[in-house]
């Protein structure tokens, strides 16, 4: 492996802990019943799913996404 693809890795796992994260976050405060009572998802939850690339997931790359296909995206 070289150091760009150990790079990838590690921005990967990241990505994922991350991700992890803040599924969990969004569990326990949808149990609250945070979201019912709002009527809409807390702004820091989406800012939270913008800064790790939830929004560009699946946007094609000449438009500065991820490009990833629908498997990869639910995987």
């Amino acid at each position: 492996m070289n150091g760009l693809s150990a790079i990838s890795l590690s921005n990967q796992v990241n990505d994922e802990v991350e991700l992890e994260t803040l599924c969990q976050e969004i569990r326990e405060r949808a149990l609250t019943g945070e979201f019912d009572d709002q009527a809409y998802v807390s702004l820091d939850i989406i800012e939270k799913l913008k800064k790790i690339g939830v929004y560009r997931a699946l946007v094609p790359a000449r438009f500065g996404g991820e490009e990833c296909s629908p498997r990869e995206f639910c995987e």
